[in-house]
């Protein structure tokens, strides 16, 4: 993929790797979605500042990692990609290979289980050690299972860094993102009253659209999803359908 980042005067170039399986119920994190590709997309057009400017990010279920690929080839001081399954972070191992040297060397990976970052919060364990949160945590694809919004919610709080600028010495804010397709505007509105159950506000909801280029650089997605969303040019509505960008 090439990724226009404007701020930088250059394209970020990315291969990304993916995870061919049978098992149709096993295709989350194998293959790059269009909600990560889009997600690399904004971080390198539109947050390239941030991205260099946050001290470290940390993606959230990357799957194949094309928005913590696409950190760390912005110039990220420490990036780290997440998932629950070692196989994806394996992928994400392929991937960060192929990285140029520099880049490389600031990507990690690291399994992370919300389960027990959700347990944590309910313990009274509101904020992972300082040495394991992140000025920037991103998260692309999701929210699929109705507990998913809370254990997002509460693992985006867990670990994201809080007074960190005064630390740092700098003036950034602590910042989110999360790129989500809409299978319905309930599970959505439940991901909003948890982010902000969580002390969490949401400062920017912006709709994405999906064109047919997108999907097409997203392989396989539109057979697997396109049910839920439909192919081609995707639009939020009240049904569900379409992109979120939070």
């Amino acid at each position: 993929f090439s990724l226009p980042a404007p701020e930088l005067g250059r394209d970020v170039l990315l291969r990304v790797a993916e995870r061919r399986v049978d098992n149709a119920s096993a295709t989350t994190g194998t293959a790059v979605w269009a909600a990560s590709l889009m997600l690399a997309a904004r971080l390198c057009e539109d947050y390239a500042g941030d991205v260099l400017s946050c001290g470290s990010l940390l993606e959230l279920g990357c799957g194949c990692g094309c928005p913590a690929l696409a950190a760390a080839a912005l110039g990220a001081r420490a990036v780290a990609a997440s998932d629950y399954r070692q196989e994806l972070l394996a992928t994400v191992e392929e991937s960060r290979s192929m990285l140029e040297a520099d880049a490389r060397a600031r990507l990690t990976t690291l399994v992370l289980d919300w389960e027990r970052e959700s347990a944590a919060w309910s313990a009274g364990e509101r904020a992972a050690a300082a040495d394991s949160t992140f000025g920037m945590v991103v998260g692309a694809e999701i929210i699929y299972e109705a507990d998913h919004p809370q254990l997002v919610a509460r693992t985006v709080a867990r670990r994201l860094a809080r007074g960190g600028a005064a630390e740092r010495g700098d003036a950034f804010e602590p910042l989110a993102l999360l790129s989500l397709g809409v299978r319905s505007e309930r599970r959505l509105q439940q991901l909003r009253d948890e982010l902000a159950a969580a002390g969490l506000r949401v400062r920017r909801e912006r709709e994405l659209v999906v064109d047919d280029d997108v999907w097409a650089l997203g392989g396989g997605e539109g057979a697997y999803i396109g049910a839920d969303i439909g192919v081609g040019k995707c639009r939020v509505g009240a049904a569900g359908g379409g992109f979120v960008l939070l």
